[in-house]
Parts: C-alpha cells; structure tokens; sequence
C-alpha cells in the first residue's frame, strides 16, 4: 500500500511539472531551459511531434546565421530587460523578456510566410474575433488552458507573439505597446 502512494506521489508530480512547463514555468526562470529536455510538440513547426527541439542560444537576436533573419531592434528598459536569445528549430527566434517583478514574457518572430507561431505552444489559445490596434499595427489577444496569455501580431514580412505563462499575469498593456513598437526584423 506505501508503495502504492509513493508511485502516485512520484506520478503527480512529474505531471505537475510537465503542466507547469507547458505555459512557462516558475517566475524568474529561463523558459527555453526549463522546458528543453521534456520532447518536442510546443517548438514544431508542423505540431506535436515527440522529436526534441533544436534550440541554440545566441547573445544577441541577430539569427541570421540560423533564421536567415535578424531581429533588428527590441526593447531593453528598466521594466523589460531581454534575458536570453535563442534560435529554434530553423525557424524562429526567441527573446525571453525578465521583468522587475520577476515575470518572464516570452517573445517569438518569424517570417510571415511560414508556420504561424500561434502552433509554437503546447497549450492551444483562443482568439476572439476583435483585435485592438497598437501603433497602427492589429494585434490579436488569445488566452489557452490555465489562463495562459497569447498576443499575436504581424509587421512587414514577419509575425511576432509574446506569451505570458499560467504562473504570471499577462503583460500590461504597457509592456504590450513597448514591444509591438519596438520590436523590427529583417532579412540577412
């Protein structure tokens, strides 16, 4: 009968990590590592899939050595500092936002031709059918399972998301404006 509790014990907390894991993880963390060793499926560009993610860390966001592409300029403030920069899977970038508040927003780009990155998730999001303007710019606002917060939009030749995790609150309508108007990518 212990043994028996033990293995539930074991079980529910490898789910609670993969649940976890799947809409970011814990505040303040890295996302990219925190997720990279549990499979594949969130970062395939054709949907589940169980082949792990090739993801390479950069210092900067300019992939044009992997993308083709570099993200030319990104916001850097007191309130949103880029953590990390990775290239994933051939076809899109990631910039891993840290704010004070110990929140991770996770941005991702990639041309405007290829997969959306609305598939780049494990968790899926809803959109509704209105969507609000920044800048002159639409950005639709979708929201997953366990309150995760997805904000889509496109500029040029490219799409862009930044993803708030269940474990955070979504990002402000500030932080929202400061990326949809920073950020630019293009083409190597």
């Amino acid at each position: 009968m212990r043994k028996t509790g033990v293995i539930q014990a074991l079980l529910l907390a490898v789910a609670a990590c993969v649940a976890v894991a799947a809409c970011g993880g814990n505040a303040g963390q890295n996302f990219t590592g925190f997720v990279q060793g549990l499979g594949g499926g969130a970062r395939q560009s054709g949907g589940a899939s169980q082949v792990k993610s090739e993801i390479v860390p950069y210092a900067h966001a300019r992939f044009g050595q992997d993308l083709g592409f570099d993200v030319a300029q990104w916001p850097d403030t007191p309130q949103l500092k880029p953590a990390y920069f990775y290239a994933i899977d051939g076809w899109f970038g990631q910039i891993e936002y840290h704010t004070p508040d110990e929140r991770v927003i996770v941005v991702r780009v990639a041309g405007a031709e290829g997969p959306s990155l609305t598939t780049t998730y494990t968790e899926t999001h809803y959109f509704g059918e209105t969507a609000s303007a920044v800048g002159g710019v639409e950005v639709q606002e979708g929201y997953g399972e366990g309150s995760c917060t997805l904000f889509y939009w496109q500029r040029g030749n490219f799409q862009f998301t930044a993803h708030s995790g269940r474990s955070y609150a979504a990002p402000s309508q500030e932080e929202v404006t400061a990326l949809v108007e920073g950020l630019a990518a293009e083409m190597e």
